[in-house]
């Protein structure tokens, strides 16, 4: 569905990437930036990453993390970490990841974004009776909000 989404908003996305090599990428040093590097079941555009997760768990808790990069504001992670290797880390970012901005030429207003990505979540909690998530129940007409972080 989230696919489904981006895909509604014009942008030529598909899933993919490899998990070869990765625990050595993220041994390096170019390995901090982690979204600079596609692997399996993320979704990229021409072999760039647009949408990524993590997970981290720590005894019984799971932490799930992801994002769509919608700008370039992404970049500016590099101004952040300490080291001298800014440089490098940026080509990284250049040559690894692609964001909505650029491949649709036009700022992509959260909001859009946003609703987008719902739209097919909320169809097929409607078409199952499924509660949507939060537990609510998606009867129809009934719309999800999704608010900025």
């Amino acid at each position: 569905a989230l696919l489904c989404g981006i895909r509604g908003m014009g942008i030529p996305a598909s899933m993919g990437g490899s998990d070869e090599g990765l625990r050595e990428a993220y041994s390096s040093a170019g390995g901090i930036v982690c979204f600079s590097r596609s692997v399996r079941s993320e979704i990229h555009v021409d072999g760039k990453k647009l949408v990524g997760s993590a997970q981290r768990r720590i005894g019984g808790v799971i932490l799930q993390h992801g994002s769509f990069l919608l700008g370039r504001q992404h970049r500016r992670i590099v101004e952040f970490i300490n080291g001298g290797a800014g440089g490098k880390l940026l080509a990284g970012l250049e040559a690894g990841t692609t964001e909505a901005e650029t491949i649709l030429g036009r700022p992509v207003p959260f909001g859009e974004a946003a609703a987008s990505i719902a739209a097919p979540f909320v169809a097929r909690f409607q078409s199952t009776g499924a509660p949507a998530p939060g537990g609510e129940s998606a009867a129809p007409g009934k719309s999800m909000s999704f608010q900025e972080s």
